[in-house]
């Protein structure tokens, strides 16, 4: 369980972007337009299961459409957040970036 201190995957991700934008040179208001998703898609679907329907909630966020297509992975787990999927999207953007990659974050 967090405490009022620790920062959550996302706000951690966003220290370490804010950081690396000091060392840049960037236009005014760039850094807030790489920082924040473009999009994030919350959906409910339901699965019959043993002869019950079980609602899963499931989350796609598209952090970057800079360059197109965008990349990113499919997580499935019971603990999966809007932050952490958000976190890992922003990621992606950065890490294709430094590679030269030609993939938005997803």
């Amino acid at each position: 369980m967090k405490n009022n201190t620790e920062l959550s995957f996302r706000q951690s991700v966003d220290v370490m972007f804010n950081r690396a934008s000091k060392l840049l040179d960037l236009k005014p208001g760039l850094e807030e337009k790489i920082r924040v998703c473009n999009a994030t898609y919350k959906v409910r679907f339901g699965v019959r299961l043993g002869g019950k329907i079980k609602t899963f909630t499931g989350y796609r966020s598209v952090h970057s459409e800079h360059i197109e297509p965008v990349k990113g992975g499919i997580r499935y787990a019971k603990s999966v957040n809007q932050d952490e999927v958000e976190a890992l999207a922003a990621l992606m953007t950065y890490k294709c970036a430094v590679v030269e990659i030609p993939f938005g974050g997803s």
